[in-house]
């Protein structure tokens, strides 16, 4: 039995999980830059050769600026491929080089083989967020698709960052100022960038316009608590994107790619913004969407570093509030609007005592909460 040569290995990274809309059309190759996406190298056989019919060593060394996780697959391409490839999991720490070395069988009578190895399972989006008592944010973001990314925002509750657009393996540093990026009223959309790249400011969403706004509110309408308070949120959109499996129909049209964090606090004073708030339960009339004249929701406020003095910030679709004292609910005075009205400014509602841990809230809240999801948000009070 003869030996044969390999003519040439090919190298691919290509895949993304992560994402949690899909819709996109065949993407361009990654760019070949240091950053940009996990950088392949392949070396076949043993010196370049192998046997046909026997299984075929293949060392794959992967190298990445950063943290790269995903599945590696090993695998022939071309003329006399065989079916079967290697998949195995990956974790390389950035900075340091890994190789794998798998073993992949090759079909007899075939003296000439090409090897592929890609690298599928990189995250879409990466984000981070800290939070500082005077209500500032900043973080970073980074696109780790192989395809670039626009009108990416970052979104903390309500609060918004436009990062624009973010080249494959970009990271960019995000900042907000004490009450910077805060919607105009609780009727605004908090994801103001992409307010005139939706066709909204003109009241026709458009099937042209680079982002998808409807198949984003759809997706975000599925949340009980779409804008939770203490996580933060990253999402951008391509048109230039293919799935990784085969996922049936031809997709196309926009892909929306987006990742969630939590928030942390920086220092040890009260940071708003990283008060997590969950919904513990909310009623819902599935028959109609119909919440009914009031509804009851009961939510967990844990804020990071408990103030001296803490506050409730409350929209005007709040009714009422009671708190958990540990044994039964005890109701707040609070000077809630007379007008059940979304669009008023919020009002404020003083805890009688700083409290460790987490605060369980009753809140009674009107169905414009169906549209408005009951501001209810911790801050430290003067």
């Amino acid at each position: 039995m003869g030996l044969g040569a390999i003519v040439f290995a090919t190298v691919g990274v290509v895949g993304l999980v992560g994402l949690e809309l899909a819709g996109g059309t065949q993407v361009s190759a990654a760019p070949d830059r240091a950053g940009a996406v996990p950088k392949l190298t392949v070396a076949a056989g043993i010196d370049g050769r192998f046997i046909p019919g026997r299984s075929l060593p293949v060392r794959v060394t992967i190298t990445s600026d950063h943290l790269v996780r995903g599945d590696l697959r090993v695998e022939q391409t071309g003329s006399g491929a065989s079916d079967a490839a290697v998949v195995v999991p990956v974790e390389v720490a950035g900075g340091s080089p890994k190789a794998v070395v798998v073993a992949i069988p090759t079909e007899p009578g075939w003296d000439k083989i090409e090897v592929a190895a890609s690298l599928q399972g990189a995250r879409g989006l990466e984000v981070t967020a800290v939070s500082t008592a005077d209500g500032a944010l900043h973080g970073t973001v980074r696109n780790t698709t192989e395809v670039p990314l626009g009108h990416v925002v970052v979104l903390v509750g309500t609060r918004s960052w436009d990062g624009g657009r973010l080249a494959p393996g970009e990271q960019v540093d995000w900042k907000l100022g004490p009450g910077e990026g805060d919607p105009p009223d609780v009727w605004s959309m908090p994801e103001r960038p992409w307010a005139r790249f939706s066709g909204l400011e003109s009241d026709l969403p458009t099937r042209r316009a680079p982002v998808n706004y409807d198949l984003w509110a759809l997706r975000m309408a599925a949340e009980v608590d779409p804008y939770a308070a203490g996580w933060v949120r990253a999402a951008g959109w391509t048109d230039r994107w293919d799935p990784p499996v085969d996922v049936g129909d031809e997709l196309s049209g926009r892909t929306v790619f987006t990742t969630r964090a939590p928030v942390t606090a920086e220092g040890p004073g009260f940071a708003p913004d990283a008060v997590r708030r969950t919904v513990l339960r909310q009623e819902v009339d599935n028959s109609d969407m119909n919440l009914g004249p009031v509804v009851d929701l009961v939510l967990r406020l844990e804020p990071p570093h408990a103030a001296a003095r803490m506050q409730l910030s409350l929209n005007a679709v709040v009714r009422g509030v009671e708190i958990w004292d540990g044994t039964r609910w005890s109701t707040l005075d609070c000077a809630l609007a007379d007008n059940p009205d979304a669009s008023a400014k919020p009002t404020t509602c003083p805890l009688t005592a700083a409290a460790e841990g987490p605060i369980y809230l009753r809140v009674k809240a009107t169905e414009d909460s169906i549209t408005v999801f009951p501001g209810v948000d911790l801050e430290a009070a003067a």
